[in-house]
């Protein structure tokens, strides 16, 4: 049976040396949750099958595990997996590895060796990611893929040796979601010239699954009988359940339940994505462990509009399933679900509860279906604008100077909202600012009938002390909380800042399309009139040079504001640093602008030099654009004299872009 075997499948056995651990460790990024088996057992031999694999298990799954496990780790994989150009250039430099057709003798000797866990890719279940997860959410069944490892099973381990074989099978889950970009895909394409010019050393793999922020989680069980007796239905639906209760929610899934528990009616964008979003806080209020993170991320991501990929591929995945008929505009959910079991047996899955809902998740689930589109709205985004208020009280009460910090009105963001609007606009202000700073142009805004969310940048409208401690990445944040609660009630969104906060837009509508309907940006720096800006660096060094030897530094300088009853009186140096990691991360990414925008700039700024606005308008990719010069001497043309001037500008091109896109108020 063995040698039968042999002929019809073609496997290789590698051991993975040093070398090609660092290689692995070097792309590996994620943290993991894996709660392995107690101990594998010493005295017989240790199998483990994953029920499916991408290649990225493939090649990132053995060099987690052969950090884990006490015995000595040999992979079993199907030889054409290994025929790449970098599956032969690691093989070069760190595999030890041998083919079974041709060495019957080594694999016999292998199945002997106790203290050998044997990692095994079955020949006939590779599957790729929609497979996968097909499987993963018991679309098809996992009988299936049981009986092909079965079978395989019997021809690859002898008889005699199958009842001495201890098994596990266990399931790959990556968050936030599977159907993120994999660039174990792309280099496994890679050609042996790219890889001789160092091609391994450039890619980027930021915001990728390999990146910090992603997590891996692998789910093991010990199989229930041997393999080598086929699965029946029965046994086959216990394993897939063992798995189901002991795996984490993820994104796919719990678009999936939202998408079965929904009327069979149709949805706008805005309505979908409330319910959606609204599932995933009760399931982010309701977990705990590694995984709350992810889901976090993800919550984050829709709320906001970021690049998402996932999502997209998710309603196109859910539209093949004939689940649902989506459109730029909206989703409409079919009335025929092609499931066998019912929709709210699907969902009991979601909170993990052994197949039973509690009187209040089920309360939870028919509330998210039956509650109203307008009052979900107003939940959502209320939700949202309290967390940014909570933040602020927090952040003034823990960072109040007596002599520094302005009255708390200042600082504190606001959130304007005409009841029955469609269109939003979210407003930032600059730097060493407060919201204060753009409520005349959110009030003039608001008269015109739009909502307004006044955002309030992280370490500001408290102290130039808690400016010290923030950075461009949490200003970023609480743009996106301005955000999240503007599109949970508005249909379109306008992004508008002002100096520093005309950055933060710009940057940030590099990858957020979705909703977006175009952005202003008022006097953003690029470049600044005070040339002291560049010695920043020099000082920031120096100040570690002084500090090592005792000395204090420099920390805070005189600021003299155009508007000192709302701008702060110091300016902390750790405050110019993050602007200027702002200002060149804007510059970066100003050629992935493609938004219709609006760039408004003083010429003759005594802050902002004026060739920044020229810069910008010239470097963003948009084809709706226009650069407006107004003849101002100040920087802070939003208040003051000439300021309706701009306003009316700004409220122009609103109006021109909503009346291109038929969009009403």
């Amino acid at each position: 049976m063995m040698e039968q075997g042999i002929q019809k499948n073609n496997w290789v056995v590698f051991t993975l040396k040093s070398w090609a651990l660092q290689y692995g460790q070097q792309f590996f990024h994620t943290h993991c949750h894996i709660p392995f088996p107690p101990e594998f057992s010493e005295d017989s031999q240790t199998v483990i099958v994953p029920i499916y694999y991408s290649i990225t298990e493939f090649l990132i799954l053995p060099v987690l595990l052969t950090n884990k496990f006490q015995k000595e780790l040999k992979i079993i994989a199907p030889a054409n997996l290994m025929d790449t150009p970098l599956a032969n250039y690691i093989k070069q430099r760190g595999l030890n590895s041998y083919n079974i057709l041709q060495e019957p003798q080594r694999w016999t000797a292998d199945l002997q060796q106790k203290k050998t866990c044997l990692f095994w890719f079955p020949h006939e279940t590779f599957v790729n990611k929609e497979q996968g997860l097909k499987y993963h959410l018991g679309l098809t069944s996992i009988k299936e893929p049981l009986n092909r490892i079965n079978n395989e099973f019997e021809k690859l381990f002898a008889k005699e040796n199958s009842q001495e074989i201890k098994t596990y099978l266990f399931k790959a889950h990556i968050y936030p979601s599977i159907f993120d970009e994999n660039p174990l895909e792309t280099i496994c394409n890679i050609s042996y010239e790219e890889l001789a010019y160092g091609v391994l050393k450039e890619l980027n793999i930021k915001g990728t699954l390999l990146d910090k922020n992603h997590l891996l989680e692998l789910v093991f069980i010990e199989y229930p009988s041997p393999l080598r007796n086929h699965a029946s239905d029965e046994h086959s639906k216990k394993v897939f359940n063992i798995f189901k209760e002991r795996c984490s929610p993820d994104f796919e899934s719990i678009l999936l339940k939202l998408t079965t528990n929904l009327f069979p009616t149709y949805y706008s964008r805005k309505n979908f994505r409330n319910r959606f979003l609204s599932l995933l806080q009760v399931i982010i209020e309701k977990h705990k462990g590694p995984i709350l993170e992810p889901l976090k991320t993800i919550y984050e991501k829709v709320s906001t509009g970021e690049s998402f990929p996932a999502w997209d591929r998710m309603i196109q995945f859910l539209e093949k399933q004939r689940f649902c008929i989506a459109n730029s505009k909206g989703i409409r959910i079919q009335k025929t679900i092609s499931f066998r079991k019912k929709p709210i047996e699907l969902l009991q899955s979601v909170f993990f509860t052994n197949g039973h809902l509690t009187e209040k998740e089920e309360r939870i689930l028919q509330k998210i279906k039956w509650t109203p589109d307008f009052m979900l709205s107003h939940l959502i985004a209320r939700k949202v604008h309290e967390k940014d208020m909570a933040i602020f009280e927090d952040d003034f009460t823990r960072s109040f100077h007596p002599e520094w910090s302005k009255d708390a009105d200042v600082g504190r963001p606001f959130f304007q909202h005409v009841l029955g609007s469609r269109i939003g606009i979210v407003l930032s202000h600059g730097y060493l600012s407060a919201p204060m700073e753009i409520k005349a142009l959110a009030n003039y805004l608001y008269r015109q009938g739009y909502s307004i969310y006044g955002i309030r940048l992280k370490g500001h409208g408290t102290s130039p002390l808690d400016l010290a401690r923030s950075t461009y990445e949490e200003w970023h944040s609480s743009l996106n909380r301005g955000i999240a609660c503007m599109r949970a009630r508005c249909e379109k969104i306008f992004l508008c800042g002002f100096s520093a906060g005309g950055c933060l837009v710009l940057s940030a509508s590099a990858n957020k399309q979705e909703q977006i309907e175009g952005i202003i940006s008022i006097s953003a720096p690029l470049k600044l009139q005070n040339y002291a800006i560049n010695l920043v660096p020099t000082i920031s060094t120096l100040n570690l040079v002084l500090k090592k030897f005792g000395g204090s530094g420099w920390e805070l300088f005189d600021h003299h504001p155009e508007n000192p009853h709302i701008n702060y009186s110091k300016n902390p140096l750790a405050g110019l640093q993050q602007l200027c990691l702002l200002m060149e991360k804007t510059e970066e990414l100003l050629s992935q602008v493609t938004l219709p925008a609006l760039i408004i700039q003083g010429s003759n700024d005594t802050t902002v030099n004026p060739d920044s606005a020229n810069i910008i308008f010239q470097s963003i990719a948009s084809e709706q654009k226009k650069l407006v010069f107004f003849n101002r001497t100040r920087h802070g043309i939003l208040n003051g004299p000439g300021s309706e001037e701009i306003f009316a500008t700004v409220n122009q091109f609103i109006k021109e872009i909503s009346e291109r896109k038929n969009i009403t108020h």
